[in-house]
């Protein structure tokens, strides 16, 4: 994945849009065979090609945008019989000459787009689209009684940015009330109300310049207001 100065770390924000998969490339495939001796032209095979890139831009972590690509690809070419439980065995014969050819071509592709402009989430996407060709092609005693091609196409985007934009000020929400329960925390501590360690400073090998009154519970406490040395 190319990415900006700094911005090699994924966010929870970043991660609900994307696969969650480093980015790949697959192919499968079966051995292309000639399935009609009468007709060589008519391969019976199969190909599904399977890949993702994902790819960051911008100045930084703060201004940058994810794009995530995912495609794939698929081709096949078969015969079958003119009825379901009747045997293909096609030769020379033009008496055997009775079925139907298929020839399938598939593609997909789904794209998520992820936008932050000064840290803030603008833009949270993730679009849709697919094709389909089918050609089938029936032949009665080697002749072409049927020639017919099938198309379909869909696609849809989908614009998750409101939802997103919710789920984090929710977070932050969540975030502040729990540093107010541990502001509370700390003034309890530096107002003599914790149960932790309260020994003079003196006892803990710590000496205190320039405060008085004021009763020690840590050594990480009280770096925050004055400066401790060892005694």
């Amino acid at each position: 994945m190319q990415q900006p100065p700094g911005s090699n770390h994924l966010t929870d924000t970043d991660r609900s849009l994307l696969s969650g998969l480093a980015d790949f490339s697959a192919t499968v495939t079966e051995k292309t065979v000639n399935g009609n001796p009468a007709r060589p032209g008519e391969l019976d095979s199969f190909s599904y090609d399977f890949s993702q890139a994902t790819q960051s831009k911008g100045l930084n972590r703060l201004n940058r945008t994810l794009v995530q690509n995912q495609q794939s690809h698929l081709t096949a070419q078969y015969h079958k019989p003119l009825y379901a439980g009747q045997k293909l065995e096609l030769t020379t014969d033009s008496e055997s000459q009775n079925y139907r050819y298929y020839q399938i071509n598939d593609q997909a592709c789904s794209t998520s787009r992820i936008g932050y402009v000064e840290g803030e989430l603008v833009e949270a996407s993730v679009s849709h689209s697919a094709s389909q060709s089918t050609r089938i092609s029936k032949y009665v005693k080697g002749h072409l009684e049927e020639d017919n091609v099938i198309p379909a196409s869909a696609s849809k985007t989908q614009n998750f940015l409101v939802v997103l934009q919710q789920a984090l000020e929710q977070d932050k929400a969540a975030t502040l009330g729990r540093g107010h329960v541990i502001a509370r925390i700390h003034l309890g501590r530096y107002s003599g109300q914790s149960d932790v360690d309260q020994r003079p400073a003196r006892a803990q090998g710590l000496t205190v310049h320039g405060v008085s009154g004021v009763r020690i519970s840590s050594r990480k406490s009280m770096n925050t207001l004055m400066r401790l040395e060892p005694r």
